[in-house]
């Protein structure tokens, strides 16, 4: 399977770049991505950007839920289409086309098993993201589906060829990316009705402090210590930019 996507117009840049980063990082310790990792990759992460744009554009948390678990029937071929709910329309061409390259793509893999056990997690993850008004739960639970995000990389890729060093850097980073991303977030999902949880300065003062910790001890397992500072100072910078627009 030839794919070739990633960074176009309309992909967010976290996706779009993420498998450019993740295979310089993979060298960083010594562990390169075999160009099927980067493929695959690749197909992974264009489609959970596609789809996680159609589902967060459902008008309610129940709706939502609904699709994810349309979405998962589908990719394990329990189902061989997708239901559109009545009044919805067809489903955007951009969503199907993702969908059939990423069901194409894991009828290759191995570890299958793996890849859907970890989409249970996140999808379990996603929904009490969604309802909780706990700031401390919605911590743990972003920092978890950082983690859950990580670990579903990795089931579409040889994890043999990569060290144990890289794999617990990439579960960190991968975390507290997620959670500097929630934190920028919070406010357009809470007005949008995507979160029940009203960002106010406790959320920021408790979340903030768990993403610079993390953050800080990520770079610290980071093996090339020049770029240390940097990968600290970048996501912030980001989270400063990104702020000022929202």
């Amino acid at each position: 399977m030839d794919y070739i996507r990633g960074a176009e117009e309309g992909v967010r840049p976290q996706y779009g770049k993420g498998v450019k980063y993740i295979g310089i990082m993979a060298n960083d310790f010594d562990c390169p991505m075999g160009p099927e990792d980067q493929q695959n990759l690749q197909v992974l992460f264009d489609a959970v950007e596609c789809i996680d744009r159609y589902i967060d554009s459902q008008p309610s948390i129940e709706e939502m839920d609904e699709m994810f678990d349309q979405i998962i029937g589908f990719l394990q071929e329990n189902n061989t289409q997708i239901n559109v709910q009545e009044g919805q329309g067809p489903l955007p061409q951009e969503l199907l086309t993702q969908l059939a390259t990423l069901k194409e793509m894991l009828g290759q893999i191995e570890n299958r098993d793996d890849f859907f056990a970890h989409v249970v997690n996140l999808k379990e993850i996603t929904h009490r993201l969604r309802i909780t008004r706990d700031v401390r739960q919605y911590v743990a639970d972003s920092l978890s589906g950082g983690k859950e995000t990580a670990a579903l990389s990795f089931s579409v890729m040889d994890e043999n060829r990569f060290n144990q060093a890289f794999k617990d850097f990439f579960e960190l980073a991968g975390a507290t990316g997620n959670l500097i991303d929630d934190i920028v977030d919070a406010k357009a999902d809470y007005a949008n009705g995507e979160i029940a949880l009203k960002p106010n300065i406790g959320f920021y003062l408790i979340a903030l402090g768990h993403a610079i910790k993390n953050l800080v001890k990520a770079a610290w397992l980071y093996p090339k210590k020049m770029k240390r500072l940097r990968m600290i100072k970048a996501p912030l910078k980001q989270l400063e930019e990104r702020r000022r627009i929202c």
